[in-house]
């Protein structure tokens, strides 16, 4: 981006990030919600009631959730999803831009012109803090949309958003919608330092020649692409632990590690080993570095 940093630049384009990112995110997470409920069943299935039938990989489970809950079911969660991702991809976007500004300070403006050029570390920072800052606002919806994402068979344990809520809260209190928000942001802040503060500082050393035309929009999800995957394969274990602290005791899985995180590792070490922490993580590298690729570059089109 070349617009300026300076605080009144900055207010003139909130508008603009916000937007750009709530119409990127909504737009990819609606076409990838088939294999984001996918991965989350595989990632989960470990803690569901004992009653029910472990899915022997995505094309059983692609398979069976057609057989079993009907097409529509791939979708189960996804309206959670965008109501979870239009404040949520919206406000990291913005709050990216915030931190950007707080961290060229002191750094010399480039002759000519336009916003100081941030190290890589500085964009990370930036990156990381946006994530961690965007999920402490909309961390009950995040929980929510996993519960109805994760809720297996043809029964429901969920009629919607507003019954999983007011479930969670009557079984454990408000604060029981804040189940796993320190492991979420442990795994959160490195993501999205990784992902998005990556992408940022690499998409800068791409060519200027024809940035605007097709092949700059490829290079640059090109760079979004593979800033998405690395900060998938790093953070996924620390993924699975936080949809597993989430789903503790949920209506359809069994209580297992009484909100502790120290017992939630060392059981799930002890049943597989470190493949049960990466249990998903090859179907969700397929589906999220795309995604995360898309959405970096969309944000930057609508803007």
């Amino acid at each position: 981006r070349t617009e300026s940093w300076a605080p009144a630049a900055m207010a003139d384009s909130a508008a603009r990030s916000l937007f750009a990112g709530a119409a990127a995110s909504v737009t990819v997470r609606t076409l990838e919600a088939p294999l984001e409920r996918v991965k989350i069943l595989l990632q989960n299935q470990i803690s569901a009631e004992v009653g029910h039938r472990r899915y022997n990989g995505a094309l059983d489970a692609m398979i069976r959730i057609q057989r079993e809950e009907g097409f529509r079911a791939f979708w189960r969660g996804n309206l959670t999803n965008c109501a979870r991702v239009l404040p949520s991809s919206a406000l990291r976007f913005t709050f990216m831009d915030q931190f950007q500004a707080l961290a060229a300070t002191g750094l010399p403006t480039p002759s000519g012109g336009g916003p100081p050029v941030l190290p890589l570390h500085r964009q990370m920072l930036s990156g990381a803090l946006s994530g961690a800052l965007t999920l402490s606002v909309v961390y009950p919806l995040d929980l929510t949309r996993t519960k109805l994402t994760a809720d297996m068979g043809g029964e429901r344990h969920f009629s919607g958003i507003v019954d999983c809520i007011r479930q969670t809260t009557r079984k454990h209190g408000w604060l029981g919608n804040y189940r796993g928000f320190v492991v979420s942001v442990a795994e959160i802040a490195p993501y999205t330092a990784l992902s998005l503060g990556g992408y940022e500082y690499f998409k800068r050393l791409l060519p200027v020649e024809g940035e605007e035309d097709w092949l700059g929009w490829a290079r640059k999800a090109g760079v979004g692409w593979a800033s998405g995957l690395t900060g998938s394969l790093v953070c996924y274990p620390l993924d699975t632990v936080k949809r597993q602290m989430m789903l503790d005791g949920s209506r359809g899985f069994q209580s297992r590690y009484d909100g502790s995180v120290r017992a939630c590792v060392r059981l799930l070490y002890r049943e597989g080993g470190l493949a049960t922490f990466y249990r998903g993580c090859l179907f969700n590298a397929l589906k999220s570095a795309p995604a995360t690729g898309l959405t970096l570059v969309m944000n930057d089109i609508f803007r």
